[in-house]
């Protein structure tokens, strides 16, 4: 993987020379596939998938026979290393090419479909049939064959390696369909890909090892100097908890044997990874901030431990790497230790404002500084970005208009690896199967166009509804930059972009869209389904739109009726689909339909006030954090509706999370209520600090902190933050239990708002 990672890449070339090459006549064909006589299993399915996508395309169906048993004079397609290759491309050897590498050739009569061994035939035949026989695979439901009764192939001389060799865009339709992904170019950690069509590049632990390399329920307790101080204690490493003690050198021997059982465990996998768990919760031992100092990084002491790592195992395994993050406080590069040549640096753009280019964005130059550094300083990164809202999987996020412009500007900073993290737990996001066929595409040629590739896909797999689609995407993007030109991957907030006047011309225009194939089943099923994202956000405005009118004295007009609305959208979508990370919508959909219209109960402190005065948040308005671990809905006869979300008093995290996607009058001043109660072993002192945060200043607005002493029994007591002026968006109400012991549980049944006179 090394090797293949640190080779010199070609660019695509075609050299078309005039005469065409007839393969099927009018249904019928003189051609057969000719495989190398020791045939690899690619080398056999990549004859097969020609075969049966010839016959799909004309009818005709062409033999698959061995290269040594070919008739003199036949006419062949031969795929993979047969001998007619190897003297074509003598002294070139296939395993020296590049990854991935793709060779087109025709030489009189006979065509050659070869490259790299591991895929490069397989994909040779998916250009083939993309560029010269129209074939498009859509999606794993969805693949295009025009009827074609004569097949022909222009005389060429193609040759491309693509420079991101490991390339995956995270997205429920190619992980969970292998052999989609595998069309698609895709051969990153998740797909399964099988042996037939290639495999994939599978890393060893895949990310977050620390705590898998050195677990806290194993060490902890004989070795507490193995995990992190902090505060002037040590305290247990885990995945949520904290990290590990990089200066020990018992902590690194100990890493150093588990790293190489399991590539031994692992035989064929290329690359491990030896990354920090997901928190921020570094060791402060004087030995770690003493690194730290010096290479006026938290990356120096990552780095450091990294590289002794990677030399341990490249004196044994010397084509493994060793993968590790540069995320969040370790984004940035240390100023003096540089990576191994066997090490390679995932990089993370998790911060970024993805409303604007990572190339040209002001709100993205530090990321910018940091990319610049590690490229200078790491043979070869491989880069982690975002694509969805991480907040509301099933709801429109403008961030289209960069997306190969960022890649592009990966691999000009010696990107070698792409992850897009897309919503890959829903099936009806933000135009979900049109992401996953554009960032693949652009994967395999980041200079394809962009605009170009959306246009093909829209207008070819909406019909006529394309145009209006782009019309809708251009009308959310434009909105964004009219607003304040924000987009995050985890904390942005509908409002941070819209109004109702806005969902009102989104309707409008996705209208137009619906009604252009609205005698085409196939194609207006499609459209529908696209349409759940803009159901999603605008169910969740309908408090807006009332809020709104009633300010106005008016009568509320919504763009469509909210109850048909969120009676179909929990019809047509799946209880099993994520609506946000690590959360499955189950009965979520039914409790929108069922609560649309305000049933629920109204706190008593609400009764009296208008409906722009107020904003009631129910359990299924909750963003649990790690649910069914840190937080869950429970039934409760005690609580206002029969529900309640119960926290963990173990972990001292924002275990509820509320954005405030509705728009509540920029400077007015609010009031927020959490009607919480406690049980357990502990008697006294802090319980909760419910508060709310502003992302875009990274400031809390206001909170109030909930002692034990008063919240503690069965019955719920209200709890209040003083008064606060709300800007425009990007808000978010939390509630945090202060991770004093897992004997300790925290009820919260409801969460309200209420405006105060200015």
């Amino acid at each position: 993987m090394y090797k293949l990672l640190t080779a010199i890449f070609f660019t695509g070339c075609s050299i078309l020379l005039g005469a065409d090459l007839t393969l099927v006549k009018n249904g019928q064909s003189s051609y057969v596939i000719a495989i190398p006589a020791q045939a690899g299993a690619v080398e056999k399915q990549s004859a097969e998938e020609l075969r049966q996508f010839v016959k799909a395309l004309s009818g005709c169906e062409l033999a698959i026979v061995s290269e040594n048993k070919l008739a003199a004079q036949q006419k062949a397609v031969y795929i993979g290393a047969t001998n007619k290759a190897k003297q074509i491309y003598a002294p070139e050897k296939f395993s020296a090419l590049p990854g991935d590498t793709i060779l087109i050739r025709t030489i009189g009569n006979d065509l050659i479909l070869a490259g790299h061994p591991q895929r490069g035939s397989l994909y040779a035949v998916y250009q083939l049939l993309e560029d010269e026989f129209g074939i498009r695979f859509w999606s794993s439901e969805d693949t295009f064959v025009p009827a074609r009764k004569t097949l022909t192939v222009k005389e060429q001389n193609y040759r491309y390696s693509p420079p991101v060799i490991v390339r995956e865009p995270f997205y429920t339709d190619p992980w969970k369909n292998p052999v989609f992904a595998a069309r698609l170019r895709y051969n990153g950690h998740f797909p399964e890909i099988p042996a037939a069509y290639g495999g994939h590049e599978k890393l060893i632990g895949w990310v977050h090892t620390f705590d898998e390399l050195v677990p806290a329920n194993k060490y902890f307790a004989s070795h507490p100097e193995y995990f992190p101080l902090v505060n002037g204690k040590r305290i247990p490493g885990g995945m949520y908890t904290g990290q590990i003690c990089l200066s020990n050198k018992d902590v690194l021997k100990l890493v150093i044997k588990t790293a190489l059982e399991w590539i031994k465990a692992n035989p064929g996998m290329k690359i491990i990874s030896i990354s920090q768990s997901d928190n921020e919760i570094r060791c402060q031992c004087p030995e770690c901030l003493a690194i730290e100092k010096e290479e006026e990084s938290a990356s120096g002491p990552v780095i450091r431990f990294v590289n002794a790592v990677a030399d341990a195992v490249g004196k044994q395994y010397p084509d493994i790497l060793v993968e590790t993050l540069a995320y969040q406080y370790t984004r940035k590069p240390p100023q003096k230790t540089v990576p191994r040549d066997n090490v390679l640096i995932r990089l993370c753009s998790i911060e970024l404002n993805f409303a604007q280019g990572i190339a040209d964005g002001p709100d993205n130059a530090g990321f910018r500084k940091d990319i610049e550094r590690w490229s200078k300083i790491a043979k070869q990164l491989y880069i982690w970005n975002y694509t969805t809202n991480f907040k509301d999987y099933v709801a429109p996020y403008p961030n289209w208009s960069n997306l190969g412009n960022d890649i592009r500007f990966f691999v000009r900073h010696r990107a070698v690896g792409i992850f897009e993290q897309g919503d890959y737990g829903s099936k009806n996001g933000d135009f979900v199967r049109a992401r996953a066929w554009i960032i693949g595409k652009l994967l395999w040629n980041p200079q394809l166009d962009q605009k170009q590739l959306e246009q093909e896909f829209f207008n070819n797999y909406y019909g006529p509804a394309g145009k209006h689609l782009l019309d809708y995407i251009d009308y959310l993007e434009k909105r964004v930059k009219a607003a304040d030109g924000k987009l995050y991957c985890l904390r942005t907030t509908h409002t941070s972009y819209l109004r109702p006047e806005d969902i009102v011309q989104a309707y409008k225009l996705y209208d137009r869209a619906e009604a252009a194939v609205k005698d085409m089943p196939e194609l207006a099923k499609r459209v529908r389904r696209e349409r759940l994202a803009l159901d999603h956000v605008f169910l969740q405005f309908v408090p807006q739109f009332r809020r709104e009118a009633a300010a106005k004295g008016q009568k509320v007009q919504f763009p469509k009726d909210p109850q048909l609305i969120a009676n179909e959208f929990a019809r047509l979508i799946d209880p099993a689909e994520e609506w946000r990370e690590a959360a499955k919508f189950g009965d979520k959909a039914k409790a929108m339909a069922q609560k649309i219209m305000l049933s629920d109960p109204i706190p008593q402190k609400c009764a009296a006030l208008a409906p722009e005065d107020y904003d009631v948040f129910e359990e299924h308005r909750f963003v649990l954090y790690r649910p069914g671990i840190e937080a869950q809905i429970r039934e409760e006869a005690a609580s206002d509706n029969g529900k309640t979300a119960w926290l963990s008093g173990a972990y001292r995290n924002w275990s509820i999370q509320v954005p405030l996607e509705q728009i509540y009058g920029e400077n007015q001043t609010w009031q927020f209520h959490f009607e919480v109660r406690c049980t357990g072993n502990v008697k006294s002192g802090v319980a909760l600090d419910c508060g709310i945060y502003d992302a875009l200043s990274k400031k809390n607005l206001t909170s109030s902190i909930a002692r034990v002493e008063k919240i503690r029994g069965n019955k719920y007591t209200v709890i209040s933050t003083a008064p606060v002026k709300l800007p425009k968006s990007n808000l978010l109400i939390y509630v945090q239990p202060w991770g004093r012991s897992a004997k300790e549980d925290f009820y919260i049944d409801r969460i309200y708002m209420t405006r105060c006179k200015n």
